[in-house]
């Protein structure tokens, strides 16, 4: 009798003891750390600047009633920006846009005199008319640059959505969060100007389809706020570490602008 009322105090006493164990709070400092996912931007970046080449789609929202930019040709990224040979429509309207450093050549889009028919310009410069496609082309330009832009893909990491197939090709998805700051830190004055007449964001929703080879697929830039603010998609496909060439304009069909 004695041993087994022993025994039940005995295990009595473990319950309380475990009871107690369970409630003990761990004192700040204490805790086991959550792993931080790593951030995936420097090798993506390396390896876009590796490859140089793609042929990108380019897609955006314009406007406030639904109108599209479609835009698609060779892309090569380098340390120093984009080179880029791109045609399609802006609000339905043929364009032919070619960057080469941080000169920008547009045809097509305005009314020019006879026997001009491409516009040169500094990229992000200043523009003689307040046309909204001055500030498509900002966009268009600016968004290729996002690609490789360390502020802008800082802490760029996958997410838990699976795995998907783009083109034949596995991808995850990774995801950032931009600031305004880091957005439009490198912008030229002028356009800086454009952008804050026109376009009230707070910052971006980074999404980017990246492949097994580290390079990017898809990569959509959503910015963030409460006013218009138009959401850019790049498809990459093609990568490829040979130079694209560029046929650059010249003589007098080109009109330097303004």
């Amino acid at each position: 009798m004695f041993r087994r009322s022993a025994v039940i105090g005995l295990l009595a006493g473990l319950s309380v003891l475990a009871t107690l164990a369970g409630c003990v709070r761990v004192p700040p400092g204490f805790e086991t750390p959550k792993p931080v996912e790593e951030s995936i931007a420097p090798k993506m970046i390396s390896e876009v600047l590796r490859q140089r080449t793609a042929t990108v789609k380019v897609g955006l929202q314009i406007g406030g009633s639904g109108g599209r930019a479609e835009l698609s040709g060779p892309v090569e990224y380098t340390a120093d920006g984009v080179n880029a040979d791109l045609t399609g429509t802006i609000a339905g309207n043929a364009v032919h846009l070619v960057v080469l450093d941080d000169t920008v050549y547009v045809s097509g889009l305005f009314q020019l005199a006879p026997g001009t028919t491409w516009l040169k310009m500094k990229a992000g410069g200043d523009r003689a008319s307040n046309s909204s496609y001055w500030l498509n082309i900002d966009e268009i330009v600016t968004g290729l640059t996002y690609v490789t832009d360390e502020a802008v893909l800082a802490g760029l990491a996958y997410n838990a959505a699976p795995s998907e197939t783009l083109d034949g090709i596995t991808v995850r998805t990774a995801v950032a969060q931009a600031t305004r700051a880091d957005m439009v830190g490198r912008l030229p004055p002028a356009q800086l100007a454009r952008y804050e007449q026109s376009l009230d964001f707070t910052g971006a929703r980074i999404m980017v389809g990246v492949g097994e080879d580290a390079l990017p697929r898809r990569f959509v830039v959503t910015p963030t706020g409460t006013g218009y603010y138009p959401t850019m998609e790049l498809d990459h496909s093609g990568w490829a570490t040979t130079k694209i060439a560029i046929t650059v304009p010249s003589g007098p069909e080109v009109r330097d602008y303004p």
